[in-house]
């Protein structure tokens, strides 16, 4: 069950990673996107969630209850958050590193629109310095 639970982390990490990027490309929050312009982020988007579910499914057998070696229902939720929250910070770490020279201190806004014009940790510097006034 530890390779079944480890594999299932990874392919939600993977597949949600693919679904940011998405999400990141039509909204217009160029200071998530791994790659650009923005449709070559919508398809490595869709790679990475295809890719997901095919090396999840195409490696072994994943039709199996919890009762057999499959996942309980617990298990699985904590899995997909664990998952899904890696994948997350994942994004914000390599989509800063990628796009570190986006910097827009001035006129920029705060929260999800600075992230149209920086990266998330110059963005969550600028929206943190704005709350203490």
């Amino acid at each position: 069950m530890v390779n079944f639970a480890f594999d299932y982390f990874v392919m939600v990490a993977i597949a949600a990673t693919g679904g940011l990027q998405i999400t990141a490309a039509v909204a217009g929050l160029n200071g998530l996107l791994f790659v650009r312009p923005p449709s070559f982020a919508i398809g490595l988007g869709g790679v990475l969630v295809l890719a997901g579910y095919v090396v999840f499914f195409a490696t072994t057998d994943r039709n199996i209850n919890d009762f057999e070696g499959g996942l309980d229902g617990n298990v699985q939720f904590m899995l997909f958050a664990a998952g899904a929250a890696s994948a997350t910070l994942l994004t914000f770490v390599i989509s800063s590193l990628v796009n570190r020279r986006m910097r827009a201190p001035d006129g920029s806004g705060t929260g999800f629109d600075a992230l149209q014009r920086a990266n998330f940790f110059s963005a969550l510097r600028w929206s943190l310095s704005s709350w203490r006034g």
